[in-house]
């Protein structure tokens, strides 16, 4: 066995994942402090434009009349605010709450869509059916603090900003450890689109809370990811996207683990897929530091797994054949990382809440294992356009 070649594999395994969730931010960090001390683009939150906002319902009886009340309460001209509910086909009372919130609010409008073909397809629809000029996508269950679409637009009087991404937070839920997993980790790439959005453009949209000029909309298939579909396509044309921490939202994590897997399962599948569909709009010369972007904060992440893998296998036959201490203390952290991932799952399986050290790595591997899987799927040809949210069976 050539031990050269293993030697490569395991510190190239070992390098690119410590460079995903360490080095690449750090790198961030260290070239905004040194070169990015000023904002780069000029705000002006006196600025008005008409907006719509756009949000996506699928049996939302529990929280659409509070999304709606939460929309009236937004500090914007209502004169100027533009509310569409997009129902993919509910067959619960969710439009007829719209419909009895719109007969009070004349800017409150329902547009159903008689066969569910999914959020995408919902989205098409709106955008087409948009008056304003910058259209803001919202999810049924996220409340926005009050200056949130204010803050979101202020960007747009620079003609290069394409798209604005607002602040999606969870609520805390310390009894529940995986609502607090999706926290942390939530809060990790909130962290990471703040740096991206100062070092050049952040890279991704939040479906709970985004906007763009909708004269840069595309329509979508079905089982595009929009919020990750659409930055893709803007950011081809040359727009620079901005990450807002001051435009905030607040909604609920999925709730268990079974729920987050499926979420991620699914996320990865489509975006990957979108990757592959629109990074033939980039050009390398014209669009290098977006790419550098994508592939240090996704493709690299997407991907983690074959790493972990690469790793544990070239770890075993250095251990076994070497005397190393530095491989043989990677060893020992991997091997406690595994026994401590599956005593998670385990916990997880009777319901027990574990402990930090235990949910942390049980959560990691969960993530990585769900995106090993949307991506098999995309290969065996699986789409998903259409599903029921997180709180369909929450009752």
């Amino acid at each position: 066995m050539d031990m050269v070649f293993v030697q490569v594999i395991f510190w190239l395994s070992l390098f690119l994942l410590v460079y995903n969730y360490f080095l690449y931010p750090i790198f961030l960090s260290v070239y905004n402090k040194l070169f990015r001390n000023k904002e780069r683009y000029r705000t002006d939150s006196n600025y008005e434009p008409r907006v719509t906002l756009v949000i996506s319902a699928y049996n939302e009886e529990d929280v659409i009349q509070q999304k709606l009340e939460n929309s009236l309460e937004l500090e914007y001209p209502l004169e100027k605010l533009e509310i569409l509910v997009i129902s993919d086909a509910s067959d619960d009372r969710t439009d007829e709450i719209v419909n009895e919130m719109s007969a009070k609010h004349p800017h409150i409008r329902l547009i159903r869509m008689e066969q569910r073909g999914g959020k995408t397809i919902g989205l098409n629809a709106a955008v087409h059916n948009a008056s304003g000029e910058v259209v803001v996508f919202s999810d049924a269950n996220a409340i926005y603090q009050t200056d949130a679409i204010r803050e979101l637009v202020k960007y747009f009087v620079n003609d290069e900003v394409g798209y604005v991404v607002g602040k999606a937070l969870y609520y805390e839920d310390k009894d529940n450890t995986a609502s607090e997993n999706e926290s942390l980790f939530w809060k990790y790439e909130t962290y990471l689109k703040e740096l991206e959005s100062k070092f050049h453009s952040v890279c991704v949209g939040d479906g709970a809370i985004y906007s763009i000029r909708k004269e840069l909309y595309q329509d979508l298939a079905a089982d595009d990811i929009g919020d990750f579909a659409n930055p893709l396509i803007i950011a081809s044309k040359s727009y620079m996207g901005i990450f807002n921490t001051d435009a905030v939202c607040y909604e609920s994590a999925a709730g268990d683990y079974d729920k987050e897997f499926s979420r991620k399962r699914r996320i990865v599948n489509r975006s990957f897929r979108a990757f592959r569909k629109y990074i033939k709009l980039f050009s390398l010369r014209k669009h290098y530091i977006m790419i550098f972007e994508l592939i240090s904060h996704k493709i690299l992440r997407w991907f983690n797994w074959l790493l972990l893998l690469l790793l544990s296998l070239s770890n075993i036959i250095l251990f076994t054949f070497n005397n190393d201490p530095i491989q043989t203390v990677v060893f020992a952290l991997q091997m406690a990382f595994i026994g401590l991932a599956i005593t998670g799952f385990v916990m997880s399986k009777v319901r027990i809440n574990p402990p930090t050290v235990v949910h942390i790595p049980h959560y990691f591997s969960m993530v990585h294992y769900a995106a090993f899987l949307g991506i098999v799927d995309d290969m065996k040809g699986k789409r998903y356009a259409t599903w029921d949210t997180p709180r369909a069976d929450a009752n």
